[in-house]
């Protein structure tokens, strides 16, 4: 089986043997993608429904980061740590949210660009508290 990170093979990357204990798993199907998709039209229809449609990209955006990010460190809900950090980011998102989205009047156009880097991160910090607490992965 071919070891992903972020859904690209990293076979080539040194020091890659690090990520085997919790990216193990092969790229996303088509119903998984599907599943995201839907899941966010239907945030973004809601909070477009309570505010207006630049706040209703911007939640979907952040729902989808962090349901992404979630499904890439699935090997390591079981941990202690797991929920309790997926819960804090989230109510984070939902903080930045409110006060962003009151002060900005589109805040489409800079969070789009920013889903990522938020994706990047939120799996950065899962795979760094997981290093730090059980050290790096043996071949």
């Amino acid at each position: 089986m071919q070891l992903y990170v972020c859904f690209r093979p990293i076979a080539d990357i040194p020091g890659a043997s690090e990520y085997r204990r919790v990216v193990d798993r092969p790229p996303m199907s088509l119903g998984t993608k599907l599943a995201f998709a839907v899941g966010g039209l239907i945030v973004f229809g809601v909070a477009t429904f309570e505010r207006d449609s630049d706040f209703g990209a911007a939640t979907a955006f952040s729902t989808v980061a962090i349901s992404v990010a979630v499904y890439a460190c699935w090997n390591l809900r079981k941990r202690l740590y797991f929920w309790p950090i997926i819960t804090v980011v989230s109510v984070l998102h939902v903080v930045m949210l409110q006060q962003w989205s009151i002060h900005l009047p589109k805040p489409t156009i800079v969070v789009a660009p920013v889903v990522y880097a938020d994706f990047v991160a939120i799996v950065a910090l899962l795979f760094g508290i997981d290093r730090l607490l059980h050290g790096p992965a043996s071949d």
